[in-house]
């Protein structure tokens, strides 16, 4: 099979490769103004004179000559714009060899001219700065196509297997649609959903944060906004589509759209109900699955870097006291799901000073799903193996609510005011048979673990950011101030039987447990943020920063025996906390920035103190108090430079730090597997962890080139491991301790280029990741290092608007190695390739077919599995306008889905096979409320 996936890639290539070697032309030219000085950055476009389609560009030097190379021969529009100057074409037919057009003389735009230039045809693609904008109208695909589609096939665009999205090789967290928000920051809700027919352009420019509009200080790095501009009929009326289908195996699914938009609002509504877990409406899948357990978004800290790690950001999480987890093994996303999902979204915009933006979003998740696991555990003088069997059944309800309010109140001081809300109940039901087995192959014991939860978890927060400027210029005030409420609550049934056997397989004695858990949490949090930047003189700058975080806990945990229809207080397991966590953290830098540098540092002094008391039942004489002061200082050190505008280089250092958390720190005995038992440490001490980064990145805007590479280094002082003691019976006691230190080295560079603009480029990167890790076992140490290695390689290939082919392959290779028993040292390969095809057939059919092969192997298991996905799909639009689509799909046509997991740390090994929803067919029909376009041109050849 792999094999003959290679030997088809590269059957592919073979004809683009031949194609590559015929003849290939050149085009030159000079851009000059009416006074002939030169126009520097001028855009050239070389278009198809039939349809205006982009098939290459470039930019003037400073002299104003340009040349389009390798250009293949054939009948050209070019076209030269600059900004302020009419734009200028001229027709290039049945050229040879090098054409050189001349000097051509841009004229500025006079009010004569103007209705002239507004009437124009737009360009496909335009610089503006930092700016990329696209008229969507040239980048032709097939009806119904939803945004996802269109974005795939512009010039420096990525769209990864999960939907996410990369421009110039940087990440795009967030898209807006007119320039407003659309259903919260996640890009997958607007590009899954929007028909790519209403888009008139697509503008992608770096994201400005909260604390970089207040000091000015704009990084030459960091992460893309994406505005989806709609067209003109798109704004007036509404649009939207409605698709339901039925299929085999009891399958089914409902999804719909509505939108309507004008120049100050915007308004849509989503929905999605199915029992596939496909088309979900892309609110961070992962949460939804695990019932949303955290809600956050910024909330305006200020300081080194705007936040990242727990010595910035301060976030301090504290548990629901309840420890038992949600499943036993498996995979949180595989199973059998059930969805029903509904929003809406709301913008209003006056066009002046007040902005509104809010919306609702409801969804329940269902989840049934087996797994399997094998898992070895090395221990210092012997080894046992797990082979155990879980099932997990899950309920959650969710509501999540966003609302956010913009005031500029003054020419300069602006008021944001952001409130969020989240809801959720959850029903989770597991059970899990163990078996333990002793190096020899003989059963030690067997256990049958069952538990129930029903919980609640209400959560709240109100964040307001005030932006100040001075008469001064550089002068500037930033102050934000949230607050946090969480309220969560569960009921826990934990029931096991434990039998023991002894070495000649003889049973010696069994542990019945059947216990209740009732827990609540409740959690206030305040923050108070404040940062003051002061011009010293040109280009250097003072900012000084405070941050400030109050949060408060009080954890209720009550454990009762069962003995029948009674409950009996277990006061020794029951728990009782209250504690307050308390941040202060002061400090100040100084930057200095110029066209090419842009260097900043500084250091903080922050202090946590978590100060509480906790106590058992009644009964139970167990009672202490925690309060633990931690003091530090970080230093922080950053260097940019950017002599050109697409090229950066950077290093950053920060000395971070993570506090011990106050269930840490509480010796808390957590029975819930009774054959994993776990206690706090009150004696822990901080974490300090030592970050170290190179990056360099490069983006080719002539030739959409892109290269991208880092090196990280991590070096941690006194790191939070979990010391176990495992005894006769394989019952492991796991305790939090500090000990010695750990090192980690990441590097990963990325290349994209193209082999033909807009129509075939190729996206390959490296990551090599160096791990030294430690696990104390038994009083014994044992050392685990780690060599990882990925390769990943995407091919993109859009000949014509009618026929699109992505390609993608992935190779990870792990070699761990343990320093207590090199006999356990293994190799874990996993690999996975892909393939995607597009094309419209005769008589109005479209097809599309996607395939993936992935292979897990590790040698030292004997473990090799091989699982093929390949989905198939035919549909044919119709009824007047084209407003039907009619639709079968295969889904897994060749029944092998199953999730796979491997994984490996200090002194255990294990994978884990998790049930999947397979084979089904499904017949859907979709209606457009607008219809589509299935307009071709036949005479475009594939190049």
């Amino acid at each position: 099979m792999q094999k003959t996936a290679i030997i088809l890639l590269l059957f592919l290539m073979g004809p683009l490769g031949l194609w590559a070697q015929t003849s290939k032309i050149s085009i030159t030219g000079i851009v000059r103004d009416t006074f002939q000085e030169p126009l520097a950055d001028a855009t050239v476009l070389l278009l198809d004179p039939l349809d205006s389609t982009l098939v290459s560009y470039t930019r003037a030097n400073s002299n104003g000559e340009f040349e389009l190379k390798n250009i293949k021969v054939g009948d050209y529009l070019v076209k030269i714009s600059f900004v302020g100057f009419v734009n200028h074409f001229e027709k290039i037919k049945n050229p040879s060899g090098k054409v050189d057009i001349g000097i051509v003389t841009l004229k500025e735009i006079s009010k004569e001219l103007f209705e002239v230039v507004i009437r124009e045809a737009r360009a496909p693609m335009t610089i503006r700065g930092d700016t990329i904008e696209y008229d969507a109208s040239t980048f032709k695909v097939p009806p119904g196509s939803t945004v996802e589609e269109l974005l795939r096939r512009l010039p420096g665009m990525e769209i990864g297997p999960d939907g996410g999205i990369k421009s110039e090789g940087q990440d795009v967290t967030r898209v807006m649609v007119d320039g407003k928000q659309f259903f919260g920051s996640d890009p997958k809700a607007a590009t899954k959903n929007l028909p790519a027919e209403g888009i008139a352009k697509v503008q992608v420019f770096r994201e400005v944060t909260e604390e970089e509009k207040i000091t000015g200080n704009k990084r030459m790095d960091g992460n893309k906004t994406m505005n989806l501009e709609l067209k003109e009929e798109f704004k007036k009326g509404g649009f939207g589509k409605v698709i339901a289908g039925a299929g085999t195996e009891d399958r089914w699914e409902v999804k719909g759209n509505y939108n309507k938009f004008d120049e100050k609002n915007q308004i849509s509504f989503v929905g999605v109900g199915n029992n596939t877990g496909r088309n979900g409406l892309g609110w961070n899948d992962y949460q939804d699955f695990r019932g949303n357990q955290a809600f956050n978004f910024d909330d305006g800290v200020f300081g080194f870097g705007g936040g990242g790690g727990q010595g910035r950001r301060f976030v301090i999480r504290s548990g629901g006291g309840e420890g038992v987890s949600n499943s036993f093994f498996g995979s949180n996303d595989a199973g059998f799901p059930e969805v029903l999902s509904s929003g809406i979204n709301y913008n209003h915009d006056n066009g002046k000073e007040r902005k509104f933006s809010g919306l609702y979003f409801f969804d329940y998740k269902g989840l049934q799903a087996d797994a399997f696991r094998t898992q070895q555990v090395f221990l210092p003088t012997f080894s046992y193996t797990n082979r155990d069997t879980s099932g997990t059944r899950t309920g959650n309800t969710n509501h999540s609510i966003e609302i956010s309010f913009e005031d500029q109140l003054d020419s300069l001081t602006t008021l944001i005011v952001k409130a969020s809300g989240f809801a959720n109940s959850g029903d989770i039901q597991s059970e899990a048979r163990v078996n333990l087995r002793r190096q020899d192959g003989s059963l030690s014991n067997i256990s049958d673990i069952r538990n129930d939860i029903l919980s609640t978890n209400y959560v709240g927060r109100v964040n307001a950011i005030l932006r100040r400027k001075f008469v001064k210029p550089g002068r500037n005030l930033g102050v934000s101030a949230s607050y946090g409420y969480s309220n969560r609550a569960s009921d826990v049934i934990q029931r096991s039987e434990n039998l023991f056997f002894s070495t000649e397989g003889v049973f010696q004695e069994s542990s019945l447990q059947n216990q209740i858990v009732e827990s609540a949490s409740l959690q206030n949090e305040f923050r108070f943020n404040m940062i003051f930047v002061e011009p010293l003189k040109k280009n250097f700058f003072l900012e000084t920063f405070y941050n400030f975080s109050n949060t408060s806990n009080k954890i209720d945990r009550f454990t009762g025996d069962r003995e029948g229809d009674f409950v009996f207080a277990n006061d020794s397991l029951s728990r009782y906390s209250d504690n307050i966590t308390l941040f202060n953290r002061m400090g100040s830098s100084v930057r200095y920035t110029n066209k090419v540098w842009n260097i900043q540092s500084g250091a903080s002094l922050q202090q946590y103190r978590i100060v509480g008391d906790y106590t058992a039942g009644p009964t139970f004489d167990f009672t202490g108090e925690v309060d633990n002061v931690f003091s530090a200082v970080s230093p922080y050190l950053s260097i940019d430079y950017s002599k050109q505008r697409n090229k950066s280089m950077g290093l950053n250092y920060i000395l971070d730090n993570t506090v011990p958390t106050f269930d840490q720190l509480q010796p808390l005995i957590d029975n819930s597997n009774p054959l994993l038992i776990r206690e706090g440490n009150p004696n822990l001490l901080p974490t300090f962890d030592h970050n170290l980064s190179l990056r360099f990145r490069m983006f080719n805007p002539m030739q959409f080139t892109s290269l991208f590479a880092t090196v990280n280094y991590s070096y941690i002082d006194n790191p939070i491991i979990f010391e176990q003691v495992v005894n006769e019976q394989f019952v492991t006691f796991v305790r939090p301790i500090n000990y010695r230190h750990r090192h980690n080295a990441r590097g990963f560079i990325s290349y994209g280029f193209p082999i033909v603009k807009n129509k075939f480029t190729v996206n390959t990167n490296y990551s090599l990741n160096l791990g030294r890790s430690f696990a104390l076992v038994n009083e014994v140490e044992n050392q685990t290092n780690d060599i990882s290695n990925r390769v990943t390689l995407r091919l993109n290939i859009t000949p014509v608007e009618n026929i699109s082919l992505f390609l993608g392959a992935e190779v990870g290779v792990s070699d761990i190695t343990y320093s207590l028993s090199s006999s356990q040292n293994q190799r874990i390969v996993n690999q996975n390739y892909s393939a995607t095809f597009n094309t419209k057939l005769p008589l109005g059919l479209f097809f599309n077919s996607d395939y993936n092969y992935s292979l897990f192997q590790n040698q030292r298991f004997g473990f090799d599995t091989r699982i093929p996905i390949l989905n198939l799909s035919l549909y044919k639009v119709f009824l007047k306008d084209n407003k039907g689509e009619l639709r079968f799909t295969g889904f897994d046509v060749f029944d092998q889905n199953r999730r796979i997991n491997q994984f490996a740390n200090a002194n255990q090994v294990s994978d884990t096979l998790t049930t999947n929803l397979a084979r089904y067919f499904m017949l859907s029909f979709t209606y457009n409320m607008r219809g589509v376009s299935t307009d071709t041109n036949p005479r475009r050849s594939w190049f």
